[in-house]
């Protein structure tokens, strides 16, 4: 019996020890960057400048990059994006709102991309092509495994401790200028909350506990 149990109860404390994420997350770029740093796709250092720009987004503020290089610039979240996404899935979503502001010498726009990475694992997600220089595009990403490529790992096993986000913000091979405004992350206003499959795991294993633990009383106390 003890066999089954402390493995099960490991699982649990990994599962509690994963920091809680306070949702919905947003970011709005009003007064800073908000902690967000430039990266490139593999979450190394990215060539390239970000800053935060006081006017020009939707409204105000956003988070302005400039190409020096051709490595691909993302933008990685601060810690408060980070952790256990388990109730997202299947419900949630990413939205974002990029610009191409300025592009010259362009051989390609890439499509619109998003890179969660964990110890359970890395995923991509691939959407539209920017219509090129003008107005803010809205994203958005459906925390749903059928739309997301899983590379390496499991769905279930990222999103249960999701350690790095990282959102690309140019989106052009050549040289540009981008900008990502109004980052947010919830609960989609048209999705239904559900058990997740991550969760019912826990949930089943935490009833299997106590049931085994229940058991094992009874059987002392009718052998004494």
């Amino acid at each position: 019996m003890r066999k089954l149990l402390v493995p099960a109860a490991a699982l649990i404390v990994s599962r509690l020890a994963t920091p809680v994420i306070a949702l919905p997350q947003s970011s709005t770029f009003e007064t800073s960057l908000d902690g967000w740093t430039l990266v490139d796709a593999d979450g190394n250092s990215a060539q390239g400048t970000l800053f935060w720009q006081a006017t020009g987004g939707n409204p105000g503020g956003f988070a302005f990059y400039r190409d020096f290089g051709s490595d691909g610039g993302f933008i990685s979240a601060p810690s408060a994006y980070l952790g256990d996404w388990s109730e997202l899935n299947g419900t949630g979503e990413l939205r974002y709102e990029h610009r191409i502001v300025f592009m010259n010498n362009v051989t390609a726009i890439v499509p619109y991309e998003v890179r969660i990475a964990g110890t359970g694992g890395q995923a991509r997600y691939l959407g539209g092509i920017s219509p090129g220089p003008g107005s803010w595009v809205q994203v958005t990403v459906p925390i749903n495994e059928i739309d997301w490529t899983v590379t390496t790992g499991t769905w279930a096993g990222i999103l249960s401790g999701v350690t790095n986000l990282r959102i690309r913000i140019e989106q052009v091979d050549g040289n540009d200028h981008d900008g990502i405004d109004n980052v947010w992350l919830g609960q989609s206003s048209t999705s239904i909350p559900v058990i997740t499959s991550a969760g019912g795991v826990v949930l089943v294993i935490l009833l299997m506990f106590l049931g085994a633990l229940r058991i094992r009383r009874g059987v002392v106390k009718h052998s004494v």
